[in-house]
């Protein structure tokens, strides 16, 4: 069969269009690494064009992809953009039935179009590619034919309701990879996605990092050096170092320190990266005092002993602690936890949670656990007894957690971490560390000195008293100078109050007892009995 002719990548954006915290505003890498391969050289006779959306709405985006009227249709499959992809998948396949459909990415596995969720639209997806996709799309643009396809490595075969398993294969000199960056294809004024390896050395249940195999592959120093200087010439800027772990493979740690030495870009650009605090070396804490660090993500996940046994996640406290602490008065860190392991309970993620936000780290970032394709959708320890949502694969209950349990620990999660100021989605949950941000534009700027959240039986007295005058805290926190400014809402009403023990007031809208109450911003006189009522009643709870 001649080659294709036309090919046609999806990629799904989630995030929004404008710098967040630490001007980390990335693009979908993945697909402009395949998108760079099937560039660069060129395939004979070959058009290819890349589709980056950044809405959901699939019905527009299978018009645009049967305007260009593609052979192969290519889509970059993460949780989030997979039920998408499937959709244009379905309609492009009705209007041109021998369109060649393929899916790569973390969520492109066969396990997961099995779940019963998405099986009804697996007929529109012809292979999936379950290794790395650079030469293996490659491969499959330059023969269509189904059978040639189930010899690629790494790629997986729709036959009828079953898949081929994939080949095993020799593995691609990272090297001769072409790089968007260096070919000038990547959004301008974006992040860098950085790759210095590839694979992991630790194979923690529920990760998909640790199924990769041959962990010592690196880029070399040369090549990074290429990648650094590319950021400089296309104004990138910042870099995620999207490995494993900063610290995760010594041969490619070097190749980076070397050629940051050589080209300078992390001298003025935010390196961001995740960190095994156990792991880390003199060597190491060198390199970062010596580069602007972005948020370092230390991954925690638990500290309960038996719980990180059985997802087989090596733990040494001692270490993890003092490097913490060392590592903390370098950059911003940022703990990292999930909620709903297997094995763990709601007692003893709260054990977790509490040893969490004493550590020296600027937040907590607290994760609801998923069962990932490559993770605990397929690697579950025995007896965990997964249940988990198909479509978000969100835990619904496991060993240790029944439904009702993780349900209150969701819901004590989003209250407490409103009620200290943090952020609070469908699957992340956010807390106050013990140490200021240092990092400019990593936290927002209110023109106050940094605010401390309250312990957690302040913050549940004073939301129960505030409860009982009618209202909500939304947010509650403890300035440094002793003020507590706590921010109230009530039928799409808000209003924030500084409620300043005896000493500390210097101006007063009320007085209760030896405490001032101040409002920030005009209240309507005829909101100030029912905000005096909530006034008394936040003074007598943190009183009390």
């Amino acid at each position: 069969m001649a080659a294709a002719r036309k090919v046609a990548l999806v990629c799904v954006g989630h995030w929004a269009d404008e710098p967040r915290i630490d001007r980390y505003l990335p693009f979908s890498a993945g697909a402009y690494r395949v998108y760079a391969a099937l560039l660069s050289p060129p395939l004979p006779d070959c058009e290819v064009r890349l589709f980056d959306i950044d809405h959901d709405n699939a019905a527009v985006v299978a018009e645009q992809v049967l305007q260009f009227a593609p052979d192969v249709l290519g889509g970059s499959a993460y949780v989030w953009s997979l039920p998408l992809l499937l959709e244009v998948a379905v309609q492009v396949k009705f209007a041109r039935p021998y369109t060649r459909v393929v899916l790569g990415g973390p969520s492109a596995r066969p396990a997961m179009l099995d779940l019963p969720h998405y099986r009804v639209w697996r007929d529109a997806v012809d292979a999936l590619v379950v290794g790395e996709g650079e030469a293996a799309m490659r491969a499959l643009v330059a023969d269509a034919d189904l059978g040639a396809w189930s010899q690629v490595p790494g790629v997986a075969v729709r036959d009828g309701s079953h898949w081929r398993a994939p080949r095993t294969g020799d593995s691609v000199l990272l090297d001769t990879l072409p790089s968007p960056h260096q070919l000038d294809l990547a959004p301008r004024g974006r992040s860098a996605s950085l790759e210095t390896f590839r694979g992991c050395p630790l194979s923690c249940a529920f990760c998909e990092w640790g199924v990769w195999s041959e962990a010592n592959r690196v880029f070399s120093q040369a090549y990074l050096e290429r990648e650094l200087q590319a950021y400089k010439d296309t104004g990138v800027i910042g870099a995620f170092l999207v490995d494993a772990g900063l610290n995760l493979n010594r041969r490619a740690l070097h190749n980076l320190m070397a050629a940051e030495a050589q080209v300078g870009f992390f001298r003025d650009h935010p390196l961001a990266t995740e960190i095994y605090a156990a792991h880390l070396r003199d060597e190491d804490f060198d390199f970062l005092s010596r580069v602007r660090c972005g948020r370092l993500g230390v991954g925690l996940q638990s500290n309960e002993d038996s719980v990180l046994q059985a997802m087989q996640r090596p733990h040494h406290r001692g270490k993890f602690e003092r490097n913490l602490a060392r590592l903390s008065d370098l950059a911003d860190c940022v703990v990292e936890l999930i909620v709903g392991l297997p094995g763990d309970s709601f007692a003893g993620f709260q054990r977790s949670l509490a040893y969490a936000v004493a550590l020296p780290c600027v937040e907590v970032h607290v994760y609801h656990c998923l069962a990932l394709p490559d993770g605990l959708m397929t690697r579950a320890p025995v007896g965990s007894d997964c249940d988990f949502d198909p479509a978000t694969l969100r835990m619904r209950s496991c060993a240790g957690w029944s439904a009702a349990d993780l349900d209150q620990a969701r819901q004590g999660l989003a209250d407490q971490a409103t009620a200290h100021g943090g952020d609070v989605s469908e699957d992340y949950w956010s807390f106050p560390g013990s140490r200021p941000a240092r990092t400019v534009g990593s936290r927002p700027d209110t023109g106050r000195t940094y605010a401390r959240p309250l312990v957690a039986n302040e913050a549940a007295v004073l939301a129960r008293a505030v409860h009982a005058a009618g209202w909500r805290v939304t947010r509650a926190v403890r300035e440094a100078s002793g003020l507590v400014v706590v921010t109230v809402a009530r039928d799409g009403q808000e209003f924030t109050l500084e409620l300043a023990p005896a000493g500390l007031a210097t101006k007063t809208w009320l007085r209760v007892g030896d405490w001032g109450v101040a409002h920030r911003g005009s209240v309507a006189s005829e909101a100030l009995p029912g905000l005096e009522a909530v006034a008394r009643g936040a003074v007598a709870g943190l009183a009390a």
